[in-house]
């Protein structure tokens, strides 16, 4: 569980890191010097403490959101705001439904799942503040979530994006160029910003990736423990963020769009563990031979069809066959157990058949 964790992680890291390397190359640095420095950033901070790395995130994430809602005021783009939520619904029916169907159900299953949003849920002090506190975080991320996509849209309609050329760095493009009549320094602070919130979130996931790690090579028993019993304390954790950066540097070098980067990896995660998580939700358990061949035959599906896609041997609906291609294989399994009668059911019959 641990290891297909790690898989869905390694796409938002990886989103980090295309973040971190576009405020990069706005600041003039090459696209690939721009993607190393920033992942050599990032295992920088992935070693400071998470208490110094969430003050130093949240004040850089407000500071850029300020700056993007003085940029949409800018462009006369609060009418595009106002109205985002219908036009975002709108806009995905545009979608082939397949398609959309398949983005929306790969991030609600990760939110929902996913071990760094219950950690709130599990730190309140009482159901109150739990159900509290999870109401005002949706709200906010409704507000700020939409306050980037409008910025552009407003941008673009007045004009103002008719000079860039890279689009991945749109964003910062935009952050820059609003606070640019302060002076060339202010540019350059907001653009520092951004990139301190990118590295302080990327920090944050490789430490969960380099634990994840650590959690897959604990056993004492095994080659892979007794391995990694040869390194030690903090030297162990910087090889495991390394490891875990590299996996990311390889989906970041691809070039893929951020949203497509997270979707496809959390559909790997999803085919491995997604069944298993209903199975364990109803009255059936699964023994461990059956439910790990069920992880490894959905990692492995959905693996290959995911790298099918970036050798473009499959170009069109690409996560859905992977999701529906992971289930299929993911559930033969648990079908070959409910058919094939378990021992104890055997010895049960003969028992009877014996009056025993």
């Amino acid at each position: 569980m641990a290891l297909m964790s790690i898989v869905w992680m390694t796409g938002v890291l990886a989103a980090q890191i295309l973040g971190g390397s576009a405020v990069l190359s706005l600041l003039g640095v090459p696209h690939r010097i721009a993607v190393l420095v920033v992942t050599g950033a990032i295992l920088i901070a992935s070693q400071v403490g998470l208490k110094g790395l969430s003050a130093i995130f949240s004040t850089c994430l407000v500071s850029a959101n300020i700056i993007i809602f003085y940029a949409l005021v800018q462009a006369r783009g609060l009418p595009v705001y106002l109205h985002s939520i219908p036009r975002f619904g709108h806009d995905v029916a545009q979608l082939p439904m397949i398609d959309s169907l398949t983005i929306t159900f790969s991030i609600l299953f990760v939110v929902v799942t996913g071990a760094d949003y219950q950690q709130f849920v599990i730190a309140a002090r009482r159901p109150l503040d739990a159900v509290v506190g999870s109401v005002i975080a949706g709200v906010a991320l409704i507000a700020t979530g939409f306050l980037p996509a409008a910025a552009v849209i407003a941008w673009a309609g007045a004009g103002y994006l008719s000079r860039l050329r890279d689009k991945a760095g749109v964003i910062p493009y935009i952050v820059a160029s609003a606070v640019s009549h302060a002076g060339s320094a202010v540019s350059i602070l907001a653009l520092l910003a951004m990139l301190a919130a990118a590295l302080g979130s990327g920090g944050a996931i490789s430490r969960a990736i380099a634990a994840g790690l650590a959690s897959v090579f604990a056993g004492p028993g095994t080659i892979l423990g007794r391995a990694s019993g040869l390194i030690w304390g903090r030297t162990r954790q910087i090889v495991f963020s390394f490891l875990g950066l590299t996996l990311a540097l390889i989906v970041a070098m691809r070039g893929q769009a951020i949203v497509q980067a997270i979707v496809g990896l959390n559909i790997v995660y999803i085919s491995s563990v997604g069944l298993l998580l209903f199975v364990q939700m109803s009255s059936r358990r699964p023994t461990l031979r059956v439910a790990l061949a069920t992880m490894i035959g959905g990692f492995v599906s959905s693996t290959i069809v995911y790298v099918c896609g970036i050798f473009r041997i499959l170009t069109d609906h690409v996560d859905a066959i992977s999701l529906a291609t992971g289930l299929l294989f993911a559930a033969i399994p648990l079908l070959i157990a409910q058919i094939k009668p378990s021992p104890n059911t055997e010895l049960q019959k003969t028992g009877a058949g014996t009056g025993r």
